[in-house]
């Protein structure tokens, strides 16, 4: 039987404060007990979306690969332009109404809200069915993109008021629900013979199902009479607008070079390239994307509550984790590039492996842009993203257009990481303005030599062995190593003291 603890002993270290503490990474305690938390909702559905990878590339030829990459980024860009802007006000206004006891005028204004939504969707649908009479890669596919574009903003709303709420178990049920169960029941109606409209419609229903049900639990409760008073739509509308232009911009600066491949070379070269980007952007992505979520709403938390100082410190220790975890999974990941492109594509594919580093560098440049977009979102000055995606876009374009008609598909990898680095500079420039950013260089310096051993030493590997099953296991084995050996080496990860802390970041 546990002995109870003495009063005024302080409380037990909580497993992201002991996590947090063997690596390093003191501050980041809080974060860390979320990403472990948030970290399945990610993996699972990158999971299945790896396993019937290689379902899809044998039942569809890489046009048809082709056509679905773009359909589904059709269907990324539709949610954004009509739901983004209240996925970004509602995530960073929910600690402040919560903070004033104003939750009913919050569900007032998220209610009328949802309706500008609902209006703007059925807008969203007239401009496809408009381009759909000139690209037949849409036009085959109108009523399934649209209904997964509004099922994508029900299930995004849900899964934001579960994550502001600090609800990461109710976040993570949604959010594997609808992704895994989309995954599942589309590649079962490919496999039934339905081909790329299958699979479209397997995303739009589970999204549409667990989205709706998911909104309504997650949809916050008001006591006592209905509100009545003045509503903040129009404040929202200011601050989710440029927010949401930006992420249009953001859009086009991770899938453009999708319609320009289309367009200088053809649908399958999209095919092949989209396999490689899945592999390589994915595989790091999930992982920074998970500690995104446990550490955004904290920050706002943090702002609201504590001040500009503590954000600060939370972005500094933050930094550490996007960089440590980021070049760890960019070192396994291009180590393992070409076991896995031939596990999920076959020798079809084989070239995609090419794409697969380049575009996870891009990956982890793009979650530190992210983080670096913290001063401007505290701040509510949400245009600047909008100037700083831009930029990105621009030097992406710009790469790409140079490096595909030469290097193909290397090249629109290639143009990955110089957009996301653009992006990643002029938004700490604007950002700097507002929070005090002190990016700890010393890591990412010993991160990157680390990372390129992990990755020369498994490329090494790999080139003696034969046999796709050991080749996946000793080449990762061998990254992780490594890499995990020199950052321990030079020292980057080190205890700290304290354990018994009671602090919640």
């Amino acid at each position: 039987m546990t002995e109870p603890r003495p009063a005024g002993a302080p409380k037990p270290a909580s497993r992201g404060l002991r996590v947090a503490s063997r690596l390093g990474v003191h501050d980041a305690g809080r974060a860390l007990r979320d990403f472990l938390t948030y970290l399945p909702t990610r993996v699972l559905p990158a999971a299945a979306g790896l396993l019937v990878l290689p379902l899809l590339t044998h039942h569809l030829s890489p046009t048809r690969i082709g056509v679905l990459s773009i359909d589904q980024t059709v269907i990324a860009l539709g949610w954004i332009v009509t739901g983004s802007w209240l996925v970004s006000a509602m995530l960073r206004e929910y600690a402040a109404y919560a903070k004033r006891g104003e939750t009913p005028r919050f569900e007032a204004t998220l209610r009328r809200s949802l309706m500008l939504v609902m209006g703007s969707t059925i807008g969203f649908a007239g401009v496809v069915v408009g381009v759909g009479q000139i690209s037949s890669a849409i036009g085959s596919y109108v009523a399934v993109i649209v209904g997964a574009c509004f099922g994508f903003v029900l299930q995004n709303m849900a899964v934001t008021l579960f994550s502001a709420s600090l609800r990461p178990r109710a976040f993570g049920i949604v959010e594997v629900t609808a992704r895994v169960g989309g995954i599942v029941l589309g590649a079962a109606l490919v496999l039934a013979g339905h081909g790329v409209g299958g699979y479209l419609l397997g995303l739009a229903a589970a999204s549409l199902v667990v989205g709706a049900f998911g909104l309504a639990g997650a949809w916050p409760r008001r006591a006592g009479d209905p509100y009545s008073g003045p509503t903040d739509t129009r404040r929202w509308l200011a601050y989710g607008i440029p927010a949401s232009s930006a992420s249009v911009a953001s859009w086009a600066l991770m899938f453009i070079d999708r319609y320009l491949l289309a367009g200088m070379r053809n649908s399958g070269a999209v095919g092949i390239y989209t396999v490689g980007n899945i592999v390589g952007d994915r595989l790091v992505s999930i992982p920074l994307a998970a500690f995104a979520a446990g550490s955004v709403p904290l920050l706002f938390s943090a702002f609201e509550t504590s001040g500009l100082a503590e954000v600060e410190r939370l972005m500094r220790a933050y930094s550490r984790v996007i960089i440590l975890l980021g070049f760890g999974c960019v070192a396994v990941v291009g180590g393992v590039s070409q076991a896995l492109v031939r596990l999920v594509g076959g020798s079809a594919y084989a070239s995609a492996a090419d794409v697969v580093p380049l575009v996870a560098l891009g990956a982890v440049l793009y979650g530190l842009a992210g983080l670096a977009t913290t001063g401007l979102m505290t701040a509510k000055h949400t245009r600047p993203l909008l100037y700083s995606s831009g930029i990105g876009l621009v030097a992406n374009i710009a790469a790409n257009i140079a490096l595909i008609p030469p290097l193909g598909i290397v090249g629109a990898a290639i143009s990955t990481p110089i957009g996301t680095g653009a992006f990643l500079i002029a938004v700490t420039m604007w950002s700097r303005r507002h929070v005090t950013w002190r990016f700890p260089f010393q890591t990412l310096t010993r991160a990157l030599v680390a990372a390129g051993l992990a990755y020369g030493a498994s490329l090494a590997v790999a080139a003696h062995l034969h046999g796709l099953l050991i080749e996946l296991v000793l080449t990762s084995s061998t990254a992780l190593v490594v890499y995990t050996g020199v950052i321990v080496l030079l020292q980057e990860v080190h205890r700290r003291p304290h354990l018994g802390s009671t602090s919640r970041t």
